[in-house]
């Protein structure tokens, strides 16, 4: 499975009229899985992302915690990749 990304001007040939379709939409077609959603909707999600940091959070953590949990989350990635 690889991806693919796809983008077409209002009004071009291959423009299919996106008007008519809801803002998020799921397609399971065979071999190919389309997502579409609105450009605001990953504009949005990405600035509440990029803002997290700035939060005020307990200081809590220290170095260790850190370590541990990036090792966790390698372990969890590296058995999603395995079983594919």
């Amino acid at each position: 499975m690889s991806w693919d990304v796809f983008s077409a001007r209002i009004g071009s040939e291959y423009h299919t009229g996106f008007e008519d379709v809801p803002f998020f939409m799921w397609l399971d077609d065979g071999p190919y899985r389309e997502l579409t959603s609105p450009h605001w909707f990953s504009a949005a999600v990405f600035g509440i992302l990029g803002t997290l940091p700035w939060l005020p959070w307990s200081p809590q953590f220290s170095l260790r915690t850190l370590l541990i949990a990036t090792t966790l989350v390698a372990v969890v990635l590296g058995l999603i990749v395995w079983l594919r």
